[in-house]
This record gives C-alpha cells, structure tokens and sequence, in this order.
C-alpha cells in the first residue's frame, strides 16, 4: 500500500492530523500510529483502521504517478458531464444593498429570449444539468421562472438528464403559496442572505425606499419552513469588522438550527466593486472571523455547508460546459465580473463557447488539486505559483483553527 500523495500533515500539541483532499476527511493520530504510517509500518494498525483509511484515500493501493493521474481524469470527466447554466432575467433588484456590485437596468429577458434558451438546452450533450436562477432579483420574474422551469424538467425526464435547479434570492417576495411552487418546479435549492439582527441587517440590505426586510425575511423563512416536502435553504450571513455575531447564530440555531433543510455560510463583506467602505473585511480578519463563526455554528451541531475548504473551490466560470446568460441576452461565464469585455462570448443568437480548461502544468502536482480542480479565477488569482502556496498554508491554519476550536 502507499500513502496518497494528497495527505497533508499537521502537528498541533501531542497529537498529530492528516487531512486527505481527495475526501475532505481529518485523522487525527497519537503520536505511535502516525510514526508508523510515516514509515508505511501498516501492519501497526488494525483491519478496520486500515479500511477506513483506504476507504478516505489516506491510503491506496497505487502508486503516486497512477494516483495523480486518475485524479486527473476523475476531475476532468466531472466538468464535462455537467453543464452549468446560470439565467438572470433581470438585473433589477427590490432591494438597495449598501455592498452591491452589481450594475441595475430594468432589461429583462423576453419570451423570446426564454425559447433560445430552451434550444441551447436541447443541445446540451451533458449527463448532468444544473440551472441556476440569479439577479438582480430573479423572483421579480417569478411567472417566467415558474413557466419555463417545468419545461426543462419535463424536457430532461423525458431525456434521461439528471436536473438540478437551484435560486440565489432575497426571499422578499416568495410567499409560502409560491415557495410551494418553485418546489413543484423543481428549484429546491435557495440562498438566502440575513446580516445580522433587524438593527445591521436593514442598515445593509433595504428596500429601494429605505425600509428594512428583516421582518419580513425572518416570517417568510418560518413561513415555508412548515412546508413538508425536500427543500435546502441556505442562509448566508455576510459580516463585517465591526459587530459581533455570536447571539445572532444563537438566534439562527434556535430558530432553524432543528431543521436540516436549512443550511449556514459565513461570508466577510468586502469590496467587489473597489469601493472603500468602512465596515469591509480585510483578508486577515476575514479569515479570523470566518473560522470563529463556523466553529461555532459546527459546535452548535448547525448544518453548515462549507467549512475550511470554500475559498479553495475550482471558480465554476473556468469550467468548459458553462453559461451565464444575462438579462439582455448575451453569453457570459462569469457573474461577477459581469462586464469585462474578457467576459464576453456572444449573444443567444451567436456565441462561442470554446474556451479551454484553464488547468496549468503544475496543478496535478498540487496536493489541493482535487479541492480546486485548476479552476483559476481570471478575476481573483494572477499567479499560480503565489496561489498553489497560499492554499496550502490556508488549509493547514483553517485547520489548526477549527481543531483548536473544537478542543476548547
């Protein structure tokens, strides 16, 4: 047997960790078992401790070419049977967040529009399709999305596709009558964002006339949390440097914690746009908090979604089969950098998607390869080099973080 090439070791007091990338799986040794496996001693161990460590990819039964390679093929396989479909009908918004970076036009995607789009599905050669409803803020239009998205789940039944849909919304305007709906529709995937108590949430995320949407965010959510059938909420709490958030996961926990369809994020606010404002987070303390927050919400026994691996995440706009399809009708990649001109790739009418996997030469060699997936970032990494050593510093002291956390 061998041990995997993408292990990385820690050291923290009298016991030692392993953390597997492959897996996202942490052992955690004394100080005689993790002698031995450094020495490849397996016979130290037991049976089921041997299992298990296969089992996780600690331990494998190819050497460490074939291992990188597989990895290789697993990953690349993984981004061409899925396509991603981001659709954003509008880039209107109900709401006037004080952190936006998005730039607001009344456009919206016409039928039309919707029809092109049904024909780029048609020809997606993909075993998996996910479509995802963006903004602006997409319920604005609600009987668009609740008209065209039966249509691609009949289309994908009837075609052996497997459909997944999914929302990133203010939750404003979604009654528990139309959560039922968008249910049925088969979006069964929402985030949802609460920055704090009513007195920070309403200060960043107002209505377009200045008045707050806490209240009715936190009736809506109790609202459709009655509803019976499958659903994931995720609730995305974004903070800044200046407020504290522990009574406010408290709250979160008592409210929704009991309720596994319902899922935590922790996100710092920062300056998408480049513009200075007093409250963002710089990268130190968004890392600090980030861990704090968590830590405390797994301690809490929350359903957290992401723990110290988002940040490292292949960015999805790097991936072959993917689209964004803005409220005007043109083809992008990437929503956040909406409108770079090397953002651009065509129309519904005309496009070009050929647009090769951004993988470099180093990447398989890179023991966070199969976390990211090579997938670089145009808009956030320059350099890989400077990139592949961050990520595995940032692993280990997230690590570190969460198990000094977890040990208190």
């Amino acid at each position: 047997m061998y041990k995997s090439f993408y292990n990385i070791n820690i050291q923290l007091d009298d016991f030692y960790y392993i953390f597997n990338t492959i897996s996202g799986s942490l052992v955690k040794f004394d100080e005689k078992h993790y002698i031995n496996y450094l020495s490849n001693n397996f016979s130290f161990f037991k049976d089921s401790e041997i299992n298990y460590l296969t089992q996780k990819f600690f331990l494998k039964n190819d050497d460490n070419n074939t291992e990188v390679k597989k990895i290789e093929i697993d990953v690349f396989n993984n981004k061409l049977n899925t396509f991603y479909l981001t659709i954003m009908p509008n880039l209107a918004c109900n709401f006037n967040c004080s952190y936006c970076y998005e730039r607001k036009d009344n456009k919206k995607l016409l039928k039309t529009d919707y029809l092109k789009i049904f024909e780029i599905i048609k020809n997606i050669k993909c075993k998996n399709l996910v479509v995802m409803w963006f903004g602006g803020e997409p319920t604005l239009n609600y009987d668009d999305i609740i008209r065209f998205n039966p249509l691609i789940k009949n289309y994908c039944l009837e075609n052996n596709i497997n459909f997944i849909s999914k929302m990133t919304t203010n939750f404003f305007l979604i009654s528990s009558n139309r959560f039922d709906e968008l249910l049925d529709a088969n979006i069964k995937e929402f985030q949802v964002t609460l920055d704090g108590f009513k007195n920070v949430h309403d200060k960043y995320r107002p209505l377009v006339n200045g008045k707050g949407t806490f209240d009715v965010l936190i009736n809506n959510l109790l609202s459709v949390k009655k509803n019976k059938k499958d659903f994931l909420i995720i609730i995305r709490v974004n903070f800044d440097n200046k407020n504290d958030y522990g009574e406010f996961i408290r709250y979160l926990n008592d409210n929704f914690g009991d309720d596994k369809r319902f899922g935590f994020i922790f996100r710092p606010i920062e300056n998408w746009d480049k513009i200075e404002r007093d409250y963002t987070c710089d990268t130190e303390l968004s890392e600090y908090k980030y861990t704090e927050l968590t830590s405390y919400a797994l301690k809490l026994h929350m359903n957290i979604i992401d723990t110290y691996l988002d940040d490292f995440y292949g960015c999805y706009s790097m991936y072959p089969n993917n689209m964004v399809i803005t409220n005007n009708g043109e083809i992008k990649k990437c929503t956040v950098n909406l409108n770079s001109k090397d953002n651009y790739y065509g129309t519904l009418d005309k496009y070009d998607l050929s647009h090769e996997w951004e993988k470099f030469d180093k990447c398989s060699n890179c023991k966070v390869f199969p976390i990211c997936e090579g997938g670089k970032c145009k808009y956030i990494k320059t350099n890989f080099d400077e990139c592949s050593k961050n990520a595995l510093n940032k692993i280990k002291m997230n690590l570190m973080r969460i198990i000094k956390n977890e040990t208190r």
